[in-house]
C-alpha cells in the first residue's frame, strides 16, 4: 500500500473515532441531564398497540421529550425498544431521559387506590 493511501486511511479511522467519542458523549450528556430544570408533573397516556415512534410523538407533546432523536437512539441503546408498556404514567419533568426510559419499561404506571366499602355486594359495586 502507498504512504498516502496509508495516510488517507489514517485520517479516515481518525475521523471516525472522532464522531464516535462526540456522539458519545453528547448521548452521555442528553441520559443524564433532567428533562426540565422546573420540577412539575405530567401525566401521560401510553394506549395499547402504540408504536415507539407514537410513543416518543406522545411524549414530545406532552414536552418530555426535547430531541426525539435523541431520546428514539437512547430507547434502542438501553435496550428498551420492545419492553416499553401501555399505560397512565405520571412523570415529574426533572427526571432525566434515562430515568424516563426506566418508567416505561418497568412499567411503573400511576395507580389509583379504590376503597370498597365490606358491606356493597358485587351487584352494588358495578353498578358504582
Amino acid at each position: 500500500m502507498k504512504k498516502s493511501n496509508k495516510k488517507i486511511l489514517y485520517i479516515l479511522f481518525a475521523c471516525i473515532a472522532v464522531f464516535i467519542i462526540a456522539f458519545s458523549a453528547l448521548m452521555l450528556n442528553y441520559a443524564n441531564s433532567p428533562i426540565d430544570q422546573k420540577s412539575s408533573t405530567v401525566l401521560v397516556n401510553i394506549p395499547v398497540g402504540t408504536t415507539l415512534s407514537e410513543v416518543v410523538n406522545i411524549l414530545n407533546q406532552a414536552n418530555l421529550v426535547k430531541h426525539p432523536i435523541l431520546f428514539y437512539g437512547l430507547i434502542i441503546m438501553k435496550g428498551a425498544a420492545r419492553s416499553i408498556r401501555a399505560g397512565e404514567y405520571e412523570f415529574n419533568t426533572s427526571l432525566t431521559p434515562s430515568e424516563l426510559i426506566d418508567k416505561l419499561s418497568l412499567g411503573d404506571m400511576r395507580y389509583y387506590l379504590v376503597t370498597i366499602p365490606r358491606s356493597l355486594s358485587a351487584q352494588e359495586i358495578v353498578k358504582t
